[in-house]
Protein backbone atom coordinates (compact mmCIF):
# COMPACT_ATOMS: atom_id res chain seq x y z
CA UNK A 1 0.00 0.00 0.00
CA UNK A 2 2.81 2.48 -0.80
CA UNK A 3 2.10 6.12 -1.76
CA UNK A 4 -1.68 4.89 0.29
CA UNK A 5 -2.54 8.38 2.51
CA UNK A 6 -2.75 7.49 6.58
CA UNK A 7 -6.14 8.69 6.61
CA UNK A 8 -7.61 6.06 4.23
CA UNK A 9 -6.09 3.39 6.21
CA UNK A 10 -8.02 5.28 9.19
CA UNK A 11 -11.43 5.54 7.95
CA UNK A 12 -10.82 2.14 6.75
CA UNK A 13 -10.03 0.84 9.90
CA UNK A 14 -12.86 2.84 11.77
CA UNK A 15 -15.59 1.32 9.12
CA UNK A 16 -14.60 -2.18 9.72
CA UNK A 17 -14.55 -1.72 13.03
CA UNK A 18 -18.06 -0.59 13.33
CA UNK A 19 -19.10 -3.13 10.63
CA UNK A 20 -18.00 -5.75 13.61
CA UNK A 21 -19.77 -3.87 16.17
CA UNK A 22 -23.23 -3.60 13.83
CA UNK A 23 -22.66 -7.03 12.84
CA UNK A 24 -22.48 -8.15 16.54
CA UNK A 25 -25.52 -5.73 16.96
CA UNK A 26 -27.17 -7.67 14.01
CA UNK A 27 -27.06 -10.89 15.87
CA UNK A 28 -28.17 -9.42 19.25
CA UNK A 29 -31.27 -7.78 18.37
CA UNK A 30 -31.77 -10.94 15.82
CA UNK A 31 -31.59 -13.57 18.64
CA UNK A 32 -33.53 -10.72 21.22
CA UNK A 33 -36.54 -11.28 18.25
CA UNK A 34 -36.69 -14.72 18.13
CA UNK A 35 -37.92 -14.23 21.89
CA UNK A 36 -40.15 -11.44 21.65
CA UNK A 37 -40.80 -11.43 17.88
CA UNK A 38 -43.58 -8.62 18.12
CA UNK A 39 -41.60 -6.04 20.14
CA UNK A 40 -41.19 -3.06 18.19
CA UNK A 41 -38.28 -1.70 20.05
CA UNK A 42 -36.26 -4.88 19.25
CA UNK A 43 -37.47 -5.00 15.64
CA UNK A 44 -36.51 -0.99 14.78
CA UNK A 45 -32.95 -1.81 16.47
CA UNK A 46 -32.59 -4.76 13.92
CA UNK A 47 -33.58 -3.14 11.30
CA UNK A 48 -31.47 0.25 12.33
CA UNK A 49 -28.42 -2.07 12.25
CA UNK A 50 -28.94 -4.00 8.90
CA UNK A 51 -29.77 -0.75 7.66
CA UNK A 52 -26.19 1.03 8.83
CA UNK A 53 -23.91 -2.28 8.15
CA UNK A 54 -25.69 -2.16 4.56
CA UNK A 55 -24.43 1.93 4.32
CA UNK A 56 -20.93 1.44 5.86
CA UNK A 57 -20.34 -1.33 2.95
CA UNK A 58 -21.52 1.09 0.48
CA UNK A 59 -19.11 3.68 1.77
CA UNK A 60 -16.30 1.26 2.16
CA UNK A 61 -17.20 0.56 -1.75
CA UNK A 62 -17.17 4.04 -2.85
CA UNK A 63 -14.16 5.14 -0.73
CA UNK A 64 -11.92 2.39 -2.74
CA UNK A 65 -9.34 3.41 -5.47
CA UNK A 66 -10.63 3.28 -8.68
CA UNK A 67 -9.99 -0.30 -9.99
CA UNK A 68 -10.99 -1.90 -6.61
CA UNK A 69 -13.93 -4.05 -5.62
CA UNK A 70 -14.15 -5.33 -2.27
CA UNK A 71 -14.56 -8.82 -2.32
CA UNK A 72 -16.91 -9.03 1.26
CA UNK A 73 -16.87 -8.85 4.78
Amino acid sequence: LSGTPVIFLTARAAETDRLVGLDEMTAASLTALKDAPQDPLLNQYFLSATAAREATLQQLGNALPAGSTMASF
